[in-house]
């Protein structure tokens, strides 16, 4: 008895009312196999445009992330069968107004007469996406790589995705394009698709944008940045279009453009990064530094610095070269000051120190008390070989007759008891001399007025500071002159 299997393997097979002559096999399952398939095919006519290609999810990774673009033909550049028909039905879709999500890619793709799975028409749309040939957007953001990616990823999204044509923008709108952004970046732009020259223009405005915001940072140290935040505003601005808008509109720009680069960008950024700029950073210290010397100075050179670093294009002209010329002969004042007045000052205290060693008070105090009465004079040299400031070093000479008087009396307070004798009386106490300076007695005089106008108020001032000067040795003051 004849098995099933027998029986199908010589049994006469209809397919769509005519017999099908495919399989030759006498293996009845073998035909039956092989009878499915031709069915599949009868079905879905369009299922062969997809070859022998592997579409699954890891094949669309690698479209996306390497750029695979040769999976039907040799040819990145040609588009294959599959891709064809994907471009023609958007198309279609375009030129009737509707719009296709990518939802819309895949429900059509997999009726008849395709039956593509939903990987195969990812793939599909990712060849046309990283070709150049549609575009992608979500919630009116256009989509980049990473973008696309994440979108395929997330079947949530594939309903708000929509894909489209992309707008045929003429050679000369893309080769012009391309142009300005070799003058206005100062490189190539390698890219020959429409999308791919507007998206690198793109990122390199919000790149070169964002160091401009970087150095206008600086702008209250340099005013002169502060003359890019229009290029900053312009080229956030373009950035920020999407690449058909800015095909449409970079040339109401371009001028513009063009002429902050070169006459705002360029200068500036050749300074920022030369020899010019470390001596403008010189300048600038060395005038934040000498503020307090400048005033003891005769310093005309002053207001030569103030205005350069004021200047909105110090950068231009002999700017810097005369900024530096004045900076040096301020510094050669300067230093000449600071020396005289050094020397004046040690001298002075040596001075001080000198009269302190021979008098009474001194030879009559402990070696102790010496070495304290001379060590604030001692302080004050040393310091004064680190002073930097003329106004201290002034105001440091002025203080030394205080600061004698002040040594002074510490030696009479701590002046040392004599000894007392046993069965000797204690002598009558001396009475303790205090020392005052001739400039302490001088505050106590009081006039009704404030400057001596004839000599009546002369004989009147002179009269008063005798009386404060009697009142003071009666006192018993001894009164320092200098």
């Amino acid at each position: 008895m004849a098995t099933i299997n027998d029986l199908l393997a010589h049994a006469t097979i209809y397919m769509n009312g005519v017999v099908n002559r495919t399989s030759s096999s006498n293996d009845g399952r073998t035909r039956i196999l092989e009878t499915a398939q031709d069915l599949i095919q009868l079905a879905y006519p369009k299922l062969r445009l997809l070859g022998s290609v592997t579409l699954d999810e890891a094949q669309l990774r690698v479209i996306m992330a390497k750029g695979e673009l040769s999976l039907f033909n040799n040819d990145q550049n040609s588009l294959s069968a599959p891709e064809q028909e994907m471009l023609n039905l958007l198309g279609r879709r375009k030129t009737q107004h509707d719009r296709t999500t990518l939802s819309d890619l895949r429900d059509h793709f997999s009726r008849k007469p395709y039956g593509w799975s939903t990987m195969a028409v990812w793939c599909i749309t990712a060849l046309l996406f990283k070709k150049g040939k549609i575009e992608a957007k979500n919630a009116e953001n256009d989509l980049d790589d990473k973008g696309m990616m994440d979108v395929f990823d997330n079947n949530r999204t594939w309903l708000s995705t929509l894909v489209s044509p992309q707008l045929e923008i003429p050679f000369t709108e893309v080769k012009h394009l391309k142009e300005v952004y070799l003058e206005a970046f100062n490189e190539t732009n390698p890219y020959t698709e429409a999308k791919e020259v507007a998206m690198l223009f793109r990122e390199k405005a919000l790149t070169q944008q964002k160091g401009i915001l970087q150095l206008l940072v600086e702008g209250e140290l340099y005013p002169f940045l502060k003359a890019l935040a229009p290029l900053a505003d312009l080229l956030h601005k373009l950035a920020m279009m999407n690449y058909v808008e800015l095909y449409k509109n970079f040339r109401n720009y371009e001028d513009e453009l063009l002429d902050l680069k070169e006459t705002v960008y360029d200068p500036i950024i050749q300074f920022w990064h030369s020899e010019q700029k470390n001596i403008f950073d010189q300048i600038f210290r060395f005038h934040n530094d000498n503020q307090a010397n400048f005033d003891h100075i005769e310093a005309p050179e002053r207001e030569t610095l103030s205005q350069l670093l004021k200047e909105s294009t110090p950068y231009k002209g002999d700017r810097i070269r005369e900024g530096k010329q004045a900076m040096d002969c301020l510094a050669e004042k300067i230093r000449d000051k600071i020396t005289r007045e050094r020397q004046l000052l040690i001298e002075k205290a040596q001075e001080k120190i000198n009269e302190l060693n021979v008098s009474y008070e001194y030879l009559e105090a402990s070696k102790d008390i010496q070495d304290i009465a001379v060590r604030p004079f001692e302080e004050i040299i040393t310091k004064a070989h680190r002073q930097q400031y003329i106004g201290n070093l002034k105001s440091d000479r002025n203080s030394l007759s205080e600061l004698y008087t002040r040594q002074l009396n510490y030696m009479v307070d701590n002046k040392p008891t004599p000894p007392t004798l046993p069965d000797v009386e204690d002598p009558l106490p001396r009475p303790t001399i205090r020392f005052t300076s001739i400039a302490r007695v001088e505050k106590e005089v009081r006039l009704n007025k404030t400057q001596l106008e004839n000599m009546e108020d002369v004989e009147t001032y002179i009269s008063k500071l005798r009386e404060a000067i009697e009142q003071k040795i009666k006192e018993n003051y001894r009164i320092t002159l200098n």
